[in-house]
Parts: structure tokens; C-alpha cells; sequence
């Protein structure tokens, strides 16, 4: 991984764990993670940064992969509607880094019950955790 993204991951050994750890989890779409994993995970990791227990609870999910894990929230505020160069959702670069690779729109997954940040409630919060998020069944409108 290093050789991937040398200069992001030496500015911090705490930060440099937790994306060795989130990179080991990263599904695959194909023999090799491309590009746009890696840049994605970083930012989602500099997103999360500020926000140091929830960091933990990504960990937490992303390694049991347990829906019942706690709820990884954090705010985005209403001008800012993504991460990384192309404004991706957070919430499809966290679904399709760890657990749908080919997940290609956002409108495709809806938030579980027991979420406490559902998507498209309208509020700044986002619910960043994986298994908190079902695909929705096509023939269901």
C-alpha cells in the first residue's frame, strides 16, 4: 500500500494503522485495487479524522461486518456533497469500498431501521457504516 500512496500515509503513524487496517478490508472488483479505492479510503479517512470515536466504530463494523455494530455518523454540511475530486457520497464510497463493489448509484441502497442517520432523511448526518444499508428490490417502488 505504501507504494501506492506514499506521501499521505506518513503524516500520521495512528492515521497510517487505521488505512493499513481499512485497506486489508477492501473488497476487490477485480485482481487489484485501483486507484479510485485508494483515493476514496484516504479521504474518507481524512473526513472521519475529526471525529476519533467514530473512526472506531468504522473499524468496529468494517471487521465484525455485523449490522448490529454501532452507527459511524458524521455531518456534512448542506454546500458540501461529497469527498475527493468528484464529490462522491461517502455513504457509496464506504458501501462500495466494504461491501458492494459494483454499487453504482447511491438510490440503489436505503438505509436499515435501526440506523439513527437514514439516508435521505434530510438532516446533515450521514450514516457512514456498510451493513446499516440493505440494496432496495427493483420490483419495490
Amino acid at each position: 500500500m505504501s507504494t501506492i500512496i506514499p506521501k499521505i500515509l506518513v503524516l500520521d503513524d495512528d492515521f497510517r494503522d487505521i488505512a493499513r487496517i481499512l485497506y486489508s478490508q477492501i473488497i476487490k472488483k477485480g485482481e487489484e485495487l485501483d486507484r479510485w479505492d485508494v483515493n476514496n479510503l484516504v479521504h474518507l479517512l481524512q473526513l472521519l479524522w475529526s471525529y476519533p470515536t467514530q473512526i472506531t466504530n468504522l473499524l468496529a463494523c468494517i471487521t465484525t461486518r455485523d449490522e448490529n455494530s454501532e452507527c459511524v455518523i458524521v455531518s456534512m454540511p448542506k454546500d458540501q456533497n461529497g469527498i475527493g475530486n468528484f464529490r462522491v457520497s461517502p455513504v457509496k464510497v464506504c458501501c462500495c469500498l466494504f461491501r458492494w463493489p459494483r454499487l453504482t448509484e447511491i438510490r440503489r441502497i436505503a438505509s436499515i431501521v435501526r440506523c439513527k442517520a437514514k439516508l435521505g432523511s434530510g438532516s446533515n448526518n450521514l450514516c457512514l457504516n456498510p451493513y446499516h444499508y440493505q440494496p432496495k428490490l427493483s420490483h419495490c417502488k
